[in-house]
């Protein structure tokens, strides 16, 4: 591992990851400097650069010899095992569920995209459950999970890695410090992920729809098919780190369902309501899509991605109308123009899927947040709100 001491050090982010990389650097006998930045740095004034993942690497590779994460960078001072997880949809229902699973047979920490950032956890020795996006995983040196996942890989942040190639370079990444002694779980279904199988040298283990289950899926709270994926990555995770059939069966039907991922809100004159909006890629939709029984009104709309959206055609066999909205809302309205698509500001969306009177009204914006709000997170409060104040609400 590297010594930062006495080390010129760049801390590119001022939020909660760049507050716990100039903590630990710091407390290493770095010299920190700390800000946001737009623009590249100046070259040759900084012995390491940690990069925040919202700025590409391209902007600061050139600045300094030795550029990593924040991410990498907890990891060079964790002493316990990673149980990581990386794919384009699922990440985060994956790895809460595979920490409640762990929870159940002692103690273990969150970490990554969701939970504390890893430099808060200097040190600790038990088990870590990681999140990894690509953006994470791009500046890696030494990070090596005992236990990695790749769920799958669909067109994303195309924006940001320019190709596919890249992208799942990217997420290759997760598995190439791996030896033999480790794990690595794909998808058997998914054909980048099994294409993995042949470039790791760690011990690979498929999880596949038609296998053996450990759960009942008529007791589990989880809504959608694509969950089931997730739950059989979480439980070939948990079985390779040496936890009993029974304790993950128990955990996995316990487990709850996360915020804004096909969360259920309530129904009105049995009219079920769904926030989905973590769903920010057309992937994502067509996986709520196909997981809901029913006449379906779809709202979608936000700030589109570079990715093909009449994708989604072929899915629309139950959705009776598509509200869009936002600054895709033109070009959404378009590309679905022999649907029913109706065209409204986000104020107005649940009062207008309500009015048209189907089964579910899915709220799954298959595009960004960031026309109209910070992340999805904000975005799936204001939507939640919106239906709740339709009255006559029966849980």
């Amino acid at each position: 591992m590297i010594n930062y001491h006495n080390k010129n050090v760049l801390v590119c982010g001022t939020a909660r990851s760049g507050e716990a990389a100039s903590a630990l650097l710091k407390e290493q006998g770095a010299l920190v400097t700390m800000k946001n930045i737009s623009e590249k740095p100046p070259a040759n004034k900084f012995d390491i650069i940690i990069q925040s993942p919202g700025i590409p690497f391209e902007l600061v590779e050139d600045s300094a010899s030795y550029v990593i994460g924040e991410f990498e960078l907890g990891s060079q001072f964790y002493k316990g095992d990673f149980l990581a997880v990386t794919g384009t949809n699922g990440k985060t229902t994956t790895v809460m569920l595979l920490h409640h699973i762990l929870k159940h047979v002692g103690e273990a920490n969150l970490a990554g995209n969701i939970g504390v950032p890893l430099c808060s956890l200097k040190y600790s020795e038990i088990p870590c459950v990681v999140e990894a996006s690509s953006f994470q995983l791009e500046t890696i040196k030494t990070f090596k999970p005992r236990i990695a996942a790749v769920l799958n890989i669909a067109e994303d942040h195309l924006d940001r890695h320019k190709t596919m190639e890249n992208y799942i370079k990217a997420k290759e990444r997760i598995f190439e410090n791996q030896t033999e002694e480790d794990f690595l779980i794909l998808n058997y279904k998914d054909e980048f992920c099994k294409n993995m199988a042949n470039k790791a040298k760690s011990k690979i283990v498929f999880f596949n729809t038609g296998e053996e289950k450990l759960f009942d899926e008529e007791k589990l709270k989880l809504v959608g098919k694509h969950n089931i994926e997730n739950i059989l990555a979480a439980q070939a995770m948990a079985k390779a780190f040496g936890i009993s059939d029974d304790i993950i069966k128990n955990a996995i039907h316990s487990f709850e369902p996360p915020e804004h991922r096909l969360e259920y809100i309530l129904s009105i004159d049995n009219i079920k309501f769904y926030n989905d909006s973590k769903a920010t890629n057309p992937n994502s939709t067509i996986h709520a899509l196909n997981s809901l029984k029913g006449s379906i009104v779809l709202i979608a709309g936000g700030k589109l991605k570079q990715t093909d959206y009449a994708e989604l055609r072929p899915h629309f066999k139950n959705v009776k109308s598509i509200i869009v909205y936002g600054e895709a809302s033109n070009y959404l309205s378009e590309i679905w123009a022999n649907f029913n698509v109706i065209k409204a500001d986000f104020n107005d969306i649940a009062k207008l899927a309500f009015k048209e009177k189907a089964e579910n009204v899915l709220f799954s914006p298959a595009c960004a947040s960031f026309d109209l709000f910070e992340n999805f997170e904000k975005r799936g409060l204001a939507f939640k709100d919106l239906v709740k104040n339709l009255g006559g609400a029966n849980k």
